[in-house]
């Protein structure tokens, strides 16, 4: 980060960088942000494996949530199956409580499937909403 602020003027202050993923990326997104808080100001999780070490997130989360002033973009699609829909509605669930009102974001894709394909038709949507 250093290397980043100095060449190209990111800022690395309190909530200035951004992250985001999708599948395991979008799991690894939530804990990275968990393990260094107040450090992302704005998530992009799409599609988490939540069912991930039996769904461990969720009880690390419950125990040291994200900081109420986070962005976070969550999403899925219905063909991802039963399982991972019920997963992240619990995800979404717990984030509502934690994060302050307006900062949770993200859809419920009813044709999307896990692939890049649909996250890229709704990633467009996700940074308008996380950067606007």
């Amino acid at each position: 980060m250093p290397y980043m602020a100095n060449e190209f003027g990111v800022g690395t202050g309190p909530g200035a960088l951004s992250l985001g993923g999708s599948s395991l990326g979008g799991l690894a997104t939530l804990a990275v942000a968990q393990q260094y808080p107040s450090r992302f100001g704005r998530l992009l999780v799409m599609s988490p494996s939540v069912w991930w070490d039996n769904r461990v997130i969720l009880r690390r989360l419950h125990h040291h949530p994200l900081v109420p002033t986070t962005r976070v973009w969550l999403d899925v699609g219905h063909q991802e199956g039963r399982d991972t829909l019920a997963d992240v509605r619990r995800l979404r669930r717990l984030l509502r409580d934690q994060l302050d009102a307006g900062h949770l974001g993200g859809v419920e894709d009813p044709n999307g499937d896990h692939s890049e394909d649909a996250w890229a038709r709704r990633l467009p949507d996700a940074l308008t909403w996380l950067f606007a």
